[in-house]
């Protein structure tokens, strides 16, 4: 018996769980946010537990994640929640049989595409969840780097100090909406037709939508797709404030990014997943992007509309 998962009760308690799994934070985050364990019900199907690690209740409460997670699966573009504590947020879900979302797999024909509705569909689905707003989650993560005198890498200095004008120049937004919020390119699940179906949620949230664009754009563009396709496909367009408003999102959930996997790393510092390993890939998206010349044309466009 796993003790974390029996706070499920029965069926799920007695079940034969294998685990955890392999987490690897060096390669995409893979499993860093949750333990994943796999068993076989009584009636034959396969089914995953994620219970999660200690530094996700810094990014969000249980309850709504648990809620995007179930509104995401009842429209199909999610593995189906079977069980669910608001409390511990551990999780059962249908175990679907695809593979790991990768940046090779996410190339094949239609997956793009079905990925990008996905993301979209989530943003019109009627579920209550939890306010969300990367620039506060990083106000709330710098305190407690703050308080467990964690200091940021000093390489990310350049971006650091934009922090407050990309947060200025995004203020006055599209009304929000239900974002997925997990940009990792391993928290998609994809077939070998090309379909996909999400996972991960820890940073869904009641969002401005273009902050969820910003994550699919910073992730996917120019490495599956360039820039344009990839923010029409995301968005259905690529209008200048809209992508600017998206680009700007990308750079500070790169920050975000760097923040927990600091944050994960000193709750457990022997963990085999190697939290610290995805710092470095972040921050250095976020130094480069930010060093671009687009830079100050986002920051002028992104309070230009939308549409």
């Amino acid at each position: 018996m796993i003790p974390a998962i029996a706070v499920l009760g029965e069926p799920w308690a007695g079940l034969e769980w294998q685990g955890p799994g392999p987490a690897m934070g060096g390669l995409s985050w893979v499993s860093c946010d949750n333990e994943l364990y796999s068993a076989i019900t009584e009636e034959g199907a396969p089914v995953i537990a994620k219970v999660p690690r200690p530094h996700t209740q810094l990014i969000g409460h249980a309850a709504s994640r648990i809620a995007a997670l179930t509104a995401a699966g009842r429209v199909g573009i999610a593995p189906a929640v079977l069980a669910a504590d608001p409390a511990t947020g551990v999780v059962v879900q249908e175990a679907l049989g695809l593979q790991l979302g990768t940046l090779l797999r996410i190339g094949r024909p239609g997956a793009l595409a079905a990925y990008a509705r996905a993301r979209a569909t989530f943003r019109t689905l009627d579920v209550v969840l939890e306010h969300r707003d990367v620039f506060e989650d990083l106000e709330t993560l710098r305190e407690e780097l703050e308080r467990r005198s964690i200091h940021r890498p000093s390489e990310a200095t350049p971006v650091y100090d934009q922090l407050d004008r990309m947060r200025e120049a995004v203020a006055n937004g599209p009304e929000a909406a239900p974002a997925w919020g997990s940009g990792e390119v391993s928290n998609v699940l994809i077939g070998a037709s090309g379909e996909v179906s999400l996972v991960g949620g820890e940073l869904s949230g009641l969002s401005d939508p273009l902050s969820d664009v910003g994550l699919i754009l910073a992730e996917l563009a120019p490495f599956v797709a360039d820039e344009d396709e990839v923010m029409t496909l995301a968005w259905g367009d690529s209008n200048p404030g809209a992508l600017g408003r998206a680009r700007l999102y990308g750079v500070a959930d790169d920050i975000r990014a760097s923040y927990l996997s600091l944050l994960a790393h000193d709750a457990d510092p022997d963990s085999p997943a190697e939290f610290i390993g995805y710092l470095g890939s972040r921050l250095r998206r976020a130094v480069a992007t930010v060093a671009r010349p687009d830079f100050e044309r986002w920051i002028s466009d992104a309070g230009k509309g939308w549409k």
